[in-house]
């Protein structure tokens, strides 16, 4: 290949990313869906990326929460707008949740998933009097005194089925406490009313600094700069990796241009130090996966949630 022919191929290739129809689109307000309340993490995160799209795209883009029906109001009025792709979902494993446990009466894949913008991986915590030293200590506690280790869980969230899958994994039992979000369940674990919790990386920096809270694993695939000496599960022996991802979705039917839109101005929005800078100030790792990739990662997490609803009853 020349270097004639190399510079028409790349030109090309960046051409593709931001296809030419995109000068025809959008033709009315574009509008993303949040279906949670604002001034939470995912509203947080939502309204950081649409911010740096209104400098690439130079389009306004408000974000608009839609709450309620464990996010599945939000989802289904993204699901139901006109396929022309101006509304667009952003949102979390909260939907797929909500459709595993029949709360969503219409499964994740109804919607198009365009896009993943990034994860937070989960910490175990335990509060500062636990004999508990690692993730081992917890399993090997759990195994000895069944339905005795209580484990704060938002009934339904991804926490709860990350700790059933972790309960099927190992063959073990805890005894779930539905202590809702990350305030309430941080107040119960520094209350001793908890014995042990998930939480993002995010979410617990200062309490843990401040030893209020400790530590036992992370489930990542590497250590994190925000604590350095704590170790991955995979280090203690369990190679496991839990994160929450956050996901953009398109109806069915929206022309693949309009597709590529999206998919060519988030992941250009992903080369944004400001954006980068804020990320890593979150404690959210920058994750860009998108087009089949996305919709197979869905799915896999989906029928896992699934799976673990019908073994423990939850529908």
């Amino acid at each position: 290949m020349d270097r004639r022919t190399f510079i028409a191929s790349a030109a090309g290739a960046a051409a593709a990313l931001l296809p030419s129809a995109a000068k025809a689109f959008p033709e009315r307000q574009l509008r993303i869906i949040v279906p949670n309340a604002a001034g939470g993490g995912t509203d947080i995160n939502a309204r950081l990326i649409a911010r740096t799209l209104e400098k690439i795209t130079k389009q306004t883009l408000p974000v608009m929460n839609v709450v309620g029906g464990g996010t599945s109001i939000g989802a289904r009025q993204v699901r139901d707008s006109a396929p022309d792709g101006h509304t667009i979902l952003f949102i979390h494993h909260a939907l797929l949740a909500a459709s595993a446990m029949g709360v969503a009466d219409f499964p994740p894949m109804a919607l198009d998933v365009v896009a993943q913008t990034g994860e937070e991986n989960y910490v175990m915590m335990v509060g500062r009097e636990s004999t508990l030293r690692n993730f081992s200590d917890a399993v090997e506690a759990a195994r000895k005194a069944p339905d005795t280790l209580r484990f704060g869980v938002q009934i339904g969230a991804l926490n709860h089925f990350t700790a059933l899958r972790l309960a099927n994994q190992f063959d073990v039992r805890f005894r779930y406490v539905n202590t809702g979000g990350g305030g309430p369940t941080r107040n119960a674990l520094l209350g001793n009313h908890l014995d042990i919790a998930f939480a993002t990386v995010g979410e617990v920096g200062s309490f843990v600094k401040s030893g209020e809270l400790r530590l036992l694993t992370i489930f990542s695939g590497e250590r994190v700069a925000a604590f350095p000496d704590l170790t991955t599960a995979a280090e203690q022996g369990f190679p496991i990796e839990l994160a929450l991802k956050y996901w953009w979705w398109l109806p069915k039917g929206v022309p693949e241009d309009r597709r590529q839109y999206w998919t060519g101005h988030l992941a250009q929005a992903f080369k944004d130090e400001e954006l980068l800078q804020r990320f890593r100030s979150l404690e959210i790792a920058p994750k860009v996966v998108v087009g089949a990739a996305a919709a197979e990662e869905v799915a896999s997490q989906f029928a896992e949630m699934e799976r673990l609803a019908k073994t423990f009853g939850l529908r």
